[in-house]
């Protein structure tokens, strides 16, 4: 841990800069992320060094806390906030979801103290590199352990694998229903925000939810490439149909939800808590902070419990092979190649439409969004792509700056065409491995869910695993199915994170046209 302590006079901020620029250096952040993340934060610390009259003394703290690393500025006096003291309407929505994927600084005032603050996405090559490491070696054990002999096997099961996949799914179903309800009841008061701001923001969620819901529908109607027996054995899948399914959405008290791990009943009680708050309008911003706060320390929590992700992917994938044999390695090539298809057709129709309309070479375009893309692919993190993406928007798209500010942040939570098509066949996949699933109420909800759910999904590596073990309960299908769903989510995770970065290029690019911010030269330019 680094402190500082300096005057913020126009000297200060160089001198903090110098030891930023250092540190981030230390930390190995790409030189185009460390650019950004210092003029943000020069640009901040000028607006309180001119808002106190260059009379002010702050501490410079700079080092991690739980493996989150960090940079933060405290500074007595009067609460003021440099952030939102130049700011639109929807700035503070954008600038809350950018913070949650450690992208934007947050303010805060605590205790008479002011504290700007700014977590750094580090490069986490090594924990990316543990993923698919942690899945071969499961692979591997799943084959040599079934030469044990089977008390061995047992005892290696009961004492060691099984364990390790119970604290993480226990620690998992903690936080998640919150997550769930908190980045719903954030989101509406968003969508309230962006509502007041007028046709950008009105267009902008309407085309994200309309399209999020189309893609996770086609996805479902793949029903008849699985094999499912049209019953579930638990949980809220068990409704006799699609009218009790609706009234089963409506809880007996407010805790129920979340001791049950009802997942409708969750969304409804943030809908409706949601609704609320927009209606109350000013009266409410006290209560909304709190909410942005707390959703974004549960998101904290969600992280740290994912570090636990290849643990539990070698542990759990290691049981599945073990009492299923290797066809639960075979058994994912389908929802593989269906989920390559449909997100390879999603985008060759997004790419398509605005060639034809913006009279625009496809080749071009897809050389150009392709770099975005592949980051994507390699990390699955949405989050470590965004200066590069934004970069293409403006220089290589001809998008605005100012939509490419708004756009990007709220598309990466509410545009999940293909991430919900990843819940839909995993969920499938998982039921016809389990031999549940089925019947008209059971796919409404697998629709309505797995779209729902694809806007709470953390913005990293593993970050889907976090709500498939909610799908999955929802749905009726046994716990002992998160083995086979977390590997195919983690294999997925990697295909729709890159076609997701395209998709909300292209989206972008017409959103932009529609609107009047789009600068076809240079979207043309070779």
């Amino acid at each position: 841990m680094k402190q500082t302590e300096l005057l913020l006079n126009r000297e200060g901020v160089d001198a903090a800069s110098q030891e930023m620029a250092a540190w981030l250096a230390e930390l190995g952040v790409p030189r185009r992320d460390a650019i950004r993340i210092r003029l943000t934060m020069e640009e901040l610390l000028l607006r309180i060094c001119e808002h106190y009259d260059e009379k002010i003394d702050v501490t410079l703290r700079m080092g991690s806390y739980f493996g989150v690393s960090f940079i933060s500025f405290r500074y007595s006096g009067e609460a003021f906030d440099p952030i939102h003291e130049q700011s639109d309407e929807m700035s503070g929505w954008t600038e809350q979801i950018l913070a949650n994927m450690g992208l934007s600084p947050a303010w805060s005032f605590r205790f008479g103290r002011n504290q700007l603050i700014q977590t750094i996405n580090a490069p986490k090559k090594i924990s990316q590199a543990m993923l698919p490491i942690a899945f071969i070696l499961a692979v591997l054990l799943g084959l040599v352990g079934t030469a044990l002999p089977e008390p061995a096997r047992d005892a290696v099961s009961q004492f060691v694998l099984t364990p390790i996949s119970e604290v993480f799914t226990r620690l998992l179903n903690t936080f998640v229903g919150p997550m769930v309800f908190l980045s719903i009841v954030t989101g509406i008061c968003g969508i309230g925000t962006a509502a007041e701001f007028g046709r950008i923001g009105k267009q902008m969620l309407t085309r994200y939810l309309g399209f999020s819901f189309l893609g996770s529908a086609v996805a479902v109607m793949t029903l008849p490439l699985f094999s499912l027996s049209g019953t579930a054995n638990s949980g809220a899948a068990q409704s006799g149909g699609i009218l009790e399914l609706l009234l089963n959405i409506l809880p007996s008290n407010p805790i129920q939800p979340f001791s049950d791990g009802n997942t409708l009943q969750i969304i409804f009680l943030a809908v409706f808590l949601g609704v609320i708050l927009l209606g109350m309008g000013e009266r409410s911003t006290r209560i909304k902070t709190f909410f942005q706060d707390f959703h974004g320390l549960v998101m904290q929590a969600v992280r740290a419990v994912c570090k636990l992700l290849p643990l539990f992917i070698f542990s759990s994938f290691t049981l599945q092979i073990w009492s299923s044999g290797m066809d639960t390695i075979t058994s994912l090539w389908k929802p593989i190649v269906i989920s390559v298809a449909l997100c390879t057709i999603f985008l060759l129709v997004k790419l398509v439409y605005v060639c034809t309309r913006l009279k625009a070479r496809a080749p071009v375009l897809l050389r150009k969004i392709f770099p975005g893309m592949l980051v994507g692919f390699t990390t699955a993190s949405g989050s470590t792509a965004y200066s590069l993406c934004a970069e293409i928007n403006e220089k290589q798209l001809g998008i605005a700056p100012h939509l490419t500010r708004i756009g990007y942040p709220i598309g990466s939570q509410m545009y999940n065409v293909c991430l919900s098509t990843l819940f839909v066949l995993t969920a499938y996949t998982a039921a016809e491995a389990f031999g549940v699933g089925g019947g008209a109420d059971w796919i409404v909800m697998i629709w309505i869910v797995s779209t729902i759910v694809s806007f709470a999904v953390p913005p990293d590596a593993g970050g889907s695993l976090a709500c498939i073990g909610v799908l999955l309960s929802q749905l009726g299908i046994p716990g002992q199915a998160l083995g086979i769903a977390g590997a195919l989510g983690l294999i997925l995770d990697f295909v729709v994170t890159g076609f997701g970065l395209g998709m909300r290029h292209m989206e972008l690019v017409l959103q932009a046209e529609n609107l009047g911010m789009l600068n076809r030269d240079v979207l043309r330019r070779q």
